[in-house]
């Protein structure tokens, strides 16, 4: 980001976050502020007031390269190697700076492969200016307020290119450094968590496969030149295959490209880092839809090996391969492929496995059809939603249109929510069909759901919410994607009363501003990932998991685009954690947000959502028990 936008502020306060969060574990994080790394010469010109050049920051970069590499060595602790996280503060403005602060990326893994990259964004640009003016006055920095100007003239914004590509965070949107701070690493340590979880699964996976493989007499196949390429993960159905691909986004990695092969659409990912497994690097994963009338189960299937010999086109080096190992049964319908031709072999084993072998890596094959046109890269993602797409369904709410437009209005809405979340009241702030949210306006209302400090409800209706407790519906179905923010993260499940008419759509019972005791609180719940549905037949699929019958006004969605070309998918919410109250408390007072999901109005000072009166609040408050000696800045509701 921009001077002024608050790097090294932030920074410094990520890394003292970092080193609070496990002391037990020894893994210390280190700041780095690249400000430090710039030469006497380059200090002198800018406190000049002159821009440096493209020449001025190539040698820069490279020290800052090269001090990040440094920092991220592990150290010997007590004969024990222990890793280190490393927070760097760089201006790092275009995209070839980003790319070459990773650059040489397999050389120097695991620490570049693992690098993600941050962009702050401030958007007032007098801010800035105030505190660059701040800062040198204060601190005498050598970087005035009047070269502002030339960093937002050479700053590019982030891309989705596959190895550059930015969390974008607003750095002006919280209250203040600490708040900005505990929304950070809670976004470092669910990606984090997520990384995890995929390589426990796929390092297992590996191991079984590797065992047969050895078991089939195979295992000199993997040489020190060959490589293994990819695991596959096959779904079972078109939901699993958004879910799969949502999930591997929010751990950080990158969609490198998708291409269609035998009519159904597979989608190759490129891993941000790079697992290891036995002393190699593992770079992606390939994720296929599964083929119309051919279900598989949902897991990894197989591994295959690039030989890392001969061309994306061809088959000779397959050929010797197959000569080399007469009594194998191959499979070698692939070998007569014009590009990527590949040799394959079924595993023995339930459940059922096997390996493929390719000249070359399937990134490598990817880009290569990229640039002939043979696949599309990456379309430009939407920051905010859990999905990255933009979803409105162009209602118009109350405040955008008369009352007796309202019969025709109910009439032409056709997709809804399991909980009575698509009525006049649920509709985004100045929504109607020809006008929408812009950008700024949008990213101001997810912004909101970033503050930790913020505790989230979703009105739901009977008899949905109390399945929802009871493990009965592991899936929320809505007309809209929950906002990033909240994937991952307990929110309070606001039950409202059971329509009586459930082959209809039921209004919104909870008015935009709910006063306490409206709803009953009545759980926690966490929702781990959300994709659309694909297809009507993706939808019904699913029932197992949404509850949602035909005979409901819900069962009749017809799928995305099926009846209006303006129509919005149907999201699946999948539940990862429930966390039922030992009893309904009355609802706090709260506010409407977006659509179904409220703002509370209660935490854990005033234990307001337990419904006592003042002298049990002041009993049961922080300052008496004195839990915490912070001001209040750890309180939040059920803490």
């Amino acid at each position: 980001g921009v001077a002024g936008c608050g790097k090294t502020t932030l920074g410094r306060a990520l890394v003292e976050r970092l080193n609070d969060a496990a002391p037990e574990t020894g893994r210390d994080a280190v700041f780095v502020d690249a400000d430090d790394l710039h030469s006497p010469e380059a200090r002198e010109k800018m406190s000049r007031g002159e821009p440096l050049t493209e020449t001025d920051r190539e040698p820069w970069l490279a020290r800052v390269r090269a001090r990040m590499l440094d920092s991220a060595r592990p150290r010997d602790v007590d004969g024990k190697l222990t890793h280190r996280d490393v927070v760097v503060a760089c201006s790092a403005l275009r995209r070839d700076h980003r790319a070459s602060l990773v650059r040489d990326e397999e050389a120097h893994s695991p620490w570049l492969a693992s690098v993600d990259f941050v962009f702050l964004r401030v958007n007032a640009k007098a801010a800035l200016e105030k505190r660059l003016r701040a800062r040198q006055e204060s601190l005498g920095h050598f970087f005035p307020a009047s070269l502002l100007q030339s960093q937002l003239d050479t700053l590019e914004l982030p891309s989705d290119d596959a190895r550059t590509a930015c969390h974008v965070f607003d750095a002006d949107a919280h209250r203040s450094t600490n708040a900005a701070c505990a929304a950070l690493f809670s976004y470092v340590a669910t990606t984090a968590r997520a990384r995890l979880e995929w390589e426990e699964t796929a390092r297992a996976f590996l191991d079984d496969w590797y065992a047969r493989l050895r078991k089939a007499g195979l295992a000199n196949t993997l040489s020190c030149d060959a490589q293994i390429d990819h695991v596959c993960f096959r779904c079972g159905t078109e939901s699993v295959y958004r879910d799969t691909l949502a999930k591997l986004r929010r751990a950080g990695h990158v969609v490198a490209g998708a291409s269609v092969v035998g009519g159904r659409e597979i989608t190759t990912v490129r891993l941000r880092p790079p697992f290891f497994w036995r002393g190699r690097l593992v770079p992606a994963v390939e994720v296929p839809m599964p083929k119309t009338g051919r279900p598989k189960p949902d897991g990894w299937e197989h591994a295959e090996v690039a030989l890392m010999r001969g061309g994306v086109e061809g088959a000779e080096h397959l050929e010797a391969l197959r000569l080399k190992y007469p009594s194998v049964a191959w499979d070698v319908k692939g070998l007569a492929k014009a590009l990527n031709a590949e040799l394959s072999f079924a595993l023995a084993g339930d459940p059922g496995m096997a390996v493929k072998f390719h000249h070359r890596p399937l990134l490598e094959v990817v880009a290569y059809e990229i640039e002939r046109g043979m696949a599309r890269a990456l379309p430009p993602g939407f920051a905010g939603f859990a999905n990255e797409t933009p979803t409105f369904s162009g209602r118009k709410g109350k405040r955008a249109r008369g009352d007796d437009e309202d019969d025709e209005a109910k009439k032409k809405q056709k997709t809804s929510d399991d909980a009575a979340t698509t009525s006049d009241a649920d509709a985004l702030p100045g929504e109607n069909e020809t006008t929408k949210p812009d950008s700024r306006e949008m990213k101001d209302l997810l912004s909101v759901f970033a503050d930790p400090l913020v505790t989230f409800g979703l009105e739901m209706r009977e008899p949905w919410a109390g399945m929802v407790l009871r493990g009965e519906k592991t899936v929320e179905t809505r007309g809209y994607a929950i906002p990033e923010a909240l994937l991952g993260r307990p929110v309070v499940l606001l039950a409202a009363p059971e329509s009586s008419d459930r082959s209809s759509r039921p209004k919104a019972f909870l008015p935009d501003a709910a006063p306490a005791g409206v709803a009953s609180a009545v759980g926690l719940v966490t929702f781990g990932s959300c994709a659309p549905y694909a297809s009507k037949r993706a939808f019904m699929d699913d029932f197992a998991n949404h509850r949602v019958g035909p005979d409901s006004e819900f069962g009749a969605w017809e799928g995305p685009g099926a009846s209006d070309a303006n129509e919005t998918p149907m999201f699946a919410w999948r539940v990862s954690e429930v966390l039922p109250m030992p009893a309904p408390a009355p609802s706090p007072a709260a506010t409407r947000v977006l659509r179904s999901l409220f703002q509370l109005d209660a935490d854990a000072e005033t234990s307001g959502l337990v419904g006592r009166d003042d002298a049990c609040v002041s009993e049961l408050s922080d300052d008496d028990k004195g839990r915490w000696d912070d001001d209040g800045e750890n309180d939040r509701p059920w803490h």
